[in-house]
């Protein structure tokens, strides 16, 4: 609470991962890490709702695992991306698009269900369960055997 007051009311730090940062801190990369890392987004943007696999991003992009962590490390830290499902990658807007759907479909039954939530979305049954999972553990949504409810 004390890191998040002082954030707020000053102009010189702001609540970064729940510390308390510089606002114009930047991490240290080179220009051609940044290069990379604009090159890594651009390829999870392109995959919008499907999300991105780590595999296969690495082989097309030709970067090594790495340097992949360490900018994907950034990406989320810059709040850019999301982690789903521990190897699929999704931009913090499409992931925001995801919770939109969760709220409407909340709204309209007690419990969401996941061909519903699929259905709407538009993707395969295994990217609904990771982003519902996800939803889950950011106590977005509470898994119970009727389906999933929405967290007050």
């Amino acid at each position: 609470a004390l890191i998040k007051c002082m954030a707020e009311s000053s102009k010189a730090f702001k609540r970064k991962h729940g510390r308390l940062a510089l606002k114009g801190f930047k991490p240290a990369i080179s220009d051609e890490q940044i290069e990379q890392k604009d090159t890594i987004f651009k390829h999870i943007a392109d995959a919008k709702l499907d999300c991105a696999a780590k595999g296969p991003m690495l082989e097309s992009l030709e970067i090594p695992e790495k340097e992949f962590r360490l900018l994907s490390k950034i990406l989320i830290e810059e709040d850019e991306i999301v982690v789903i499902g521990g190897k699929h990658y999704m931009t913090k807007a499409n992931f925001d698009q995801c919770r939109v759907v969760l709220t409407e479909l909340g709204r309209e039954a007690e419990f969401i269900d996941i061909t519903d939530f699929r259905r709407r979305l538009g993707v395969g049954r295994n990217i609904a369960v990771a982003i519902l999972e996800k939803c889950d553990a950011l106590n977005i949504t509470k898994r119970l055997p009727q389906g999933r409810k929405l967290v007050d």
